[in-house]
């Protein structure tokens, strides 16, 4: 895509050349596009922990709306600025700090979320990501299999989608969320025992409860389970 000379350096009242704004290289096997403002910079090596990074990818699949246009889902999954509707979606320091350096808006940095994905897991999971050998808890490996996000929010299945690069990740399906009561009632009272609700966690587990029905044949085979759950000294019950 062409960035047209929009935005504006408020010090010296002029507007800034896309050659200040914006580079390309070639991120995971995608030529990308990379945002490389001085804020943008700043929080990016900020939030992954990496002190090389130039600047923040744009997302490098997808067609014409996507491309380029919104932020990389693998690296920065669910920002609010990536290319399509994602669960829990975040308005993060990443779309604060491009809004500033854009020279047409002041951020209240107050009113930005927190936000997790990748958060201080250095320079490989921007280079590398699901290819790396470290083995970032973010992504998964066995295809469609049940699994808790990475964030343990709630349930869902380890699958690739349009923007991820081929990564694959657990996403949360539109009633795995753990913290949301109302699923429960969904299969008609606590299968296997589960929990929904703000003092729940999904945890991958074989443990259940023998006493609670079975609303669908493969509720005792998935192993990812709502259940709520309190912090101790050293355990987590």
């Amino acid at each position: 895509p062409e960035y047209p000379a929009k935005f504006f350096d408020k010090v010296n009242n002029r507007l800034i050349g896309s050659e200040n704004v914006i580079t390309q290289t070639v991120l995971r096997g995608f030529n990308t596009f990379i945002i490389k403002t001085p804020k943008v910079i700043e929080a990016a090596r900020r939030h992954f922990n990496c002190d090389t990074l130039e600047g923040m990818g744009l997302e490098n699949q997808g067609g014409e709306g996507s491309l380029g246009a919104h932020w990389e889902r693998t690296s920065l999954h669910n920002e609010i600025m990536t290319a399509s509707d994602i669960r829990e979606s975040v308005f993060s320091e990443f779309t604060a700090a491009i809004l500033e350096d854009s020279g047409w808006y002041t951020i209240d940095q107050t009113r930005t979320e927190k936000f997790y994905w990748g958060k201080g897991k250095g320079c490989e999971f921007i280079s590398k990501a699901c290819l790396s050998t470290l083995k970032f808890d973010e992504f998964c490996q066995e295809k469609a299999k049940p699994l808790c996000s990475y964030d343990y929010r709630g349930k869902g299945y380890c699958n690739p989608e349009a923007f991820s690069d081929n990564c694959k990740f657990s996403e949360i399906y539109w009633n795995g969320d753990c913290k949301i009561a109302k699923y429960a009632d969904f299969k008609k009272g606590y299968t296997l025992g589960e929990i929904f609700g703000q003092e729940s966690q999904c945890v991958n587990s074989t443990i259940y409860n023998n006493n609670f029905k079975v609303f669908q044949a493969n509720d005792v085979s998935d192993t990812s389970r709502c259940y709520k759950y309190k912090c101790g000294t050293n355990i987590v019950t």
